[in-house]
């Protein structure tokens, strides 16, 4: 956002402007007024206490695309938390717009007995209080500093800023979870160096120690032979993203970082152990993430680590939370360094905005619209047909979207769409043409159905659907609408696939369970229950009808189910009774007997249930 204020992206058109102001509050201490090209930095009371407040002064700014735009300013809170981020940054320092959490960051002893990790014992100069007087070369170089990161590219900007988030977050972490900010710091690292090229990997990159064991191993075996198994083992994601880490690290570490800038540490780190130091650091990351393994003991020591970049353990260099500090910060100002200068830049910053979230339409909005409507959406429109009717059964009369343009569109393209598209048009259009009065029908759509009848007869999740949901028939045998249902979960997750809402899913399982119950395999019939139970997830009137209905093993009322006005408790018809008295006699021990006591019993639970 900030950059968008600063007007590089904007055109000819209107641009209405506002100027605002905001308070940061700091460690940093400055008495002159610092003015960038976007804001201005206007110390307010600096002297005397601890923390410095300061007031930033900025225009925002907002290029109306059209005169019908409504949009007068966008908010402006974005901008400002970049301006501070950047002024953290610049002067490693911490602003922030809460007085107290910058007090509780920069608090120069424990708080409390437990208290242990005061951020600056592990964290030179950024949470240091109260800090030595700014410099008005440090103000200079600020000015330049902002105006360098607004002129670079905006995806590598946007980059920048994600990274320069992560790198705060991290140093404000470390307070409450060292092993976190440890690991937050290296994967804002890994996310800067996902910019560079993916540099092949060789047989070197692999780990020393086991590579010295392998080459011992494959000496001894055909040289043809021990170079394939090198290649698969280097054909390893992990170690190529390790590779891409380390050199996109070691390309941004100049030689400043060894000389100037390592003055007065202890134990900086070499040059020569900085791809070793990096490897180590990445597997660190990697343990943590998949593992939750903590760092080396040794750094979570703060005196081992403030005044180091390295510490080494069994011969091997790794980098403290002060050192990692240390190289974050210098790879992340050799980036914005390394970035071109751009004036202006044609972008659609409008898409990033703050506060703009991305919503489905409800499905009455785009459904029967024929514009642009392809083979390839038919899936698409089912689904959304199925959802409002879904949604909408409980009303009365139940409100039908109009599909009426959408039908001719379905007509012209079905002969020539790919089956499984072909299946959901002919599903739509044969259940809106069933569910709309016979007058307002389209001419001869049984004949057009009739085209397909092949297709048609197979068992498919649309067609099943619409069976369940209309409350026809269902034609097809329970297993072929096992099948159909085990295809549609397998592919449900897919962009162009058909996504039913919940409740037609677990419509669809109970009428696979009431082919079960009718076809007399009650084992099945109890499977496809229970999975609708689990399904109906907090849903308790639709789990308690099912489990009355697995209970009594009586078919379960579908349309009742799905909440359609007017469907209630239906008839006890003699199948029921006959089905429920048998279950009653096999309970009982299979007796001997004319089971007349049993009908009885079965059919006085079932009405009485009715």
């Amino acid at each position: 956002m900030l950059q968008i204020i600063s007007g590089r992206f904007f055109g000819k058109g209107k641009v209405n402007e506002h100027e605002s102001d905001a308070i940061l509050y700091s460690n940093y201490s400055w008495l002159a007024p610092i003015k960038t090209c976007v804001a201005e930095l206007r110390p307010v009371d600096t002297l005397g206490r601890h923390l410095s407040s300061y007031v930033v002064r900025y225009v925002n700014r907002y290029e109306q695309g059209s005169p019908s735009d409504p949009m007068f300013l966008a908010s402006s809170d974005e901008a400002v938390d970049q301006f501070r981020l950047l002024a953290s940054f610049h002067f490693q320092s911490f602003f922030h717009l809460d007085r107290s959490y910058v007090e509780v960051l920069c608090r120069p002893m424990p708080s409390h007995s437990t208290d242990s990790t005061p951020p600056s014992i592990f964290v030179p100069r950024f949470f240091e209080s109260p800090k030595e007087m700014g410099t008005s070369s440090e103000a200079r170089r600020f000015v330049q500093f902002v105006d360098k990161v607004l002129s670079m590219p905006r995806k590598s900007y946007r980059l920048l800023i994600s990274c320069m988030a992560g790198f705060f977050d991290a140093l404000e972490s470390v307070g409450r979870n060292f092993d976190l900010a440890y690991s937050m710091m290296v994967y804002m690292l890994e996310a800067l160096s996902k910019s560079g090229d993916r540099p092949k990997v060789i047989w070197d990159d692999y780990d020393q120690n086991v590579r010295e064991r392998l080459n011992q191993e494959l000496a001894s075996v055909d040289v043809v032979k021990a170079d394939k198994v090198r290649a698969i083992l280097l054909n390893n994601p992990h170690l190529k993203l390790k590779k891409r880490f380390v050199d996109f690290i070691a390309s941004h570490v100049h030689d400043p970082y060894f000389t100037s800038e390592a003055e007065g540490l202890r134990f900086a780190l070499a040059k020569s152990e900085l791809r070793r130091a990096l490897g180590n650091l990445y597997d660190a990351r990697s343990g943590y993430v998949h593992d939750l393994r903590k760092v080396q003991q040794q750094l979570r020591l703060h005196w081992v680590g403030t005044e180091n970049d390295v510490f080494h353990w069994i011969n091997e260099p790794h980098i403290t939370f002060a050192g990692l500090v240390r190289l974050s910060r210098h790879v992340l100002a050799s980036f914005i360094e390394g970035q071109p200068t751009v004036q202006h830049e044609e972008y659609p910053w409008r898409a990033e905005l703050p506060g703009q979230v991305q919503m489905a339409l409800a499905p009455q909005y785009w459904v029967g619209r024929p514009e642009g409507f392809h083979a390839a959406h038919a899936r698409e429109r089912f689904s959304g047909f199925v959802d409002h009717l879904v949604t909408n059964l409980s009303k009365a009369p139940v409100p039908i979207l109009d599909l009426r343009p959408l039908m001719e569109r379905i007509e012209m393209l079905a002969p020539s769409a790919k089956p499984a598209e072909r299946m959901a048009m002919l599903a739509l259009y044969a259940m809106f043409n069933l569910m709309i009065p016979e007058e307002t029908r389209r001419p001869n759509w049984r004949e057009f159905l009739s085209r397909w009848n092949t297709e048609l007869a197979k068992c498919s999740i649309e067609l099943l659907s619409s069976h369940v949901i209309l409350g026809l028939q269902v034609p097809w045998p329970a297993q072929d609408c096992v099948l159909a249902f085990q295809d549609y979960e397998r592919s449900r997750y897919m962009a162009t696939a058909t996504k039913l809402p919940r409740l037609a899913e677990i419509a669809i399982m109970t009428e696979i369970a009431n082919l079960f119950l009718e076809s007399g395999q009650a084992s099945e019939f109890e499977v496809w229950a229970e999975r609708a139970i689990l399904e109906a997830s907090g849903r308790k009137a639709v789990q308690d009808q099912i489990r009355a209905c697995l209970e009594h093993r009586i078919r379960i009322d579908v349309q009742r189910l799905l909440g359609r006005t007017g469907a209630g408790a239906r008839e006890v018809d003699e199948a029921d009774i006959r089905l429920h008295a048998y279950f009653k006699w096999e309970a009982a021990g299979r007796p001997n007997g004319d089971g007349v006591s049993f009908w009885l019993d079965a059919e006085k639970d079932l009405r009485a249930r009715a």
